[in-house]
């Protein structure tokens, strides 16, 4: 019964603190501005294109209203996150924590079937061609690798954090494509030179903010981070290629149905 009752009364264990990256003072404002940047970046893309996504128009699949507001509840969610650690809240951080799991399993469904339904039906209406699939479904595989691999770091707290934004930060490169206008690339010269930094310019550009902040606090990068920006380059270098790959276009078509 001793040993029971010590189980039950022992505190939980603590995350473990990264050896030589202990958090900073300013590391709480840093991440305050990269999740103002995020926020800019979808909301700038997308704003305009928010109410034809909430409204029931028959001009859009149904799965299109509900992949909006799913994950606009992970942007929510992340800010929440990042405001609770923000105002030391950690224990409130740590019980939402399978919250953030079940809804980045929802988005990993959600998102997918979304990119299917939309590029189907232009194929049906405007016999377009889907290899645009390529760059919205690797988007989707950024994003589920890196959020599994922070929430299997959850213990070790700047690991943790560095994967989770990242994440994020692959995901939004669709709405600074929008922002930039890149989406409508009928007219684009064809090329990775031409194709990656119209698409990807955006993650790019939080990507080099990420280093330049922790070289500027640390003076060196951290492993997590310089792991997971290779993945996503090399990723996002991936999925132009097969975007622009017309042995990927039977591939794309299979997978829409057609």
């Amino acid at each position: 019964m001793t040993s029971i009752a010590n189980e039950v009364t022992s505190p939980r264990p603590r995350a473990r603190p990264d050896p030589g990256w202990r958090p900073l003072p300013q590391d709480r404002t840093a991440c305050l501005v990269l999740l103002i940047l995020l926020w800019f970046g979808i909301l700038a893309g997308f704003g305009l294109d928010l109410p034809s996504f909430f409204a029931l128009t028959p001009s859009r699949p149904r799965i299109v209203h509900f992949h909006a507001v799913i994950f606009v509840s992970w942007m929510v969610f992340l800010t929440v996150q990042i405001l609770s650690i923000r105002n030391r809240h950690v224990a409130w951080h740590r019980r939402w924590g399978l919250f953030g799991a079940g809804l980045a399993a929802l988005m990993l469904v959600v998102g997918p079937a979304t990119a299917i339904a939309v590029d189907r039906q232009d194929w049906l209406f405007h016999h377009k061609q889907p290899n645009f699939l390529a760059i919205q479904l690797g988007d989707l595989v950024s994003f589920a690798v890196l959020v599994a691999c922070g929430f299997a770091f959850r213990k070790r707290p700047s690991t943790h954090k560095r994967l989770m934004l990242l994440a994020v930060i692959a995901l939004s490169a669709a709405g600074w494509a929008r922002l930039e206008g890149a989406l409508d690339h009928n007219h684009w010269p064809k090329g990775l030179i031409y194709d990656f930094p119209q698409l990807y310019y955006g993650s790019v550009i939080l990507l080099a903010a990420v280093a330049a902040y922790d070289l500027a606090t640390r003076r060196r990068l951290h492993p997590a981070f310089l792991a997971g920006a290779a993945f996503i380059l090399g990723w996002e270098t991936l999925e132009v290629l097969l975007w622009r790959s017309d042995a990927f276009t039977p591939i794309a078509r299979r997978i829409i149905g057609v």
